[in-house]
């Protein structure tokens, strides 16, 4: 189910395409409005305005979850190869691969609108992947392993602190909101869990 971020992400991304850079400015920066921890739209709005966003996601030490080690080796150094990379990748399904060429063209060039185009529809396609195979938005996770199994798991911090979030209460959803990582990085993460056996998510 697409959400109302991502619909936002997308008219975005159709206005870029059309020329109207106001226009695709005004949907990412509601869609921001809606959920200030959606790291996609912060990386556009970053792309296309030339300067980092504010920053709204709790900081490590502050309450939230240590951010993910960066991964950028391996990648080639010019933009156009880094570009054709990212094209073969979205091609081939490697989504967080070619996120992360993309990434590194736009810190060479934050104004470049094709990595900016395209990186939009990843993340997208990313989030919307992520969450059909958890399923519904008003689904419940619970937590199905032992103690001892998840000791075992040597779960990274991220996916430890998301975790340490389900208590068979709370939603997909709630989760979303709570985890203040933003909707792709939870989501994710919760796949990730999910596929690893230590939750499960029962449909509403």
């Amino acid at each position: 189910m697409i959400t109302d971020v991502q619909r936002l992400l997308v008219d975005g991304v159709s206005c870029l395409r059309a020329g109207r850079l106001a226009d695709a400015v005004a949907a990412w920066e509601q869609a921001l409005f809606l959920d200030p921890t959606d790291a996609s739209a912060r990386m556009v709005l970053d792309a296309v305005q030339g300067s980092p966003y504010p920053p709204l996601v709790p900081l490590p030490g502050r309450g939230g979850p240590p951010p993910p080690p960066a991964d950028v080796g391996g990648l080639p150094q010019d933009p156009e190869e880094l570009m054709t990379l990212a094209r073969h990748l979205c091609r081939d399904g490697d989504l967080r691969g070619a996120v992360a060429a993309l990434e590194r063209v736009l810190t060479m060039n934050p104004r470049r609108t094709d990595a900016v185009v395209l990186v939009a529809e990843v993340v997208t396609t990313l989030a919307e992947g992520y969450e059909a195979r958890l399923g519904a938005v008003e689904g419940v996770p619970h937590v199905t392993a032992t103690p001892e199994q998840i000791m075992a798991s040597a779960l990274d911090p991220r996916s430890a602190f998301v975790l340490s979030q389900i208590d068979g209460r709370v939603t997909l959803d709630d989760l979303f909101s709570l985890c203040g990582m933003g909707r792709l990085e939870t989501a994710r993460t919760l796949l990730g869990l999910q596929v690893a056996g230590l939750i499960r998510v029962e449909p509403p």
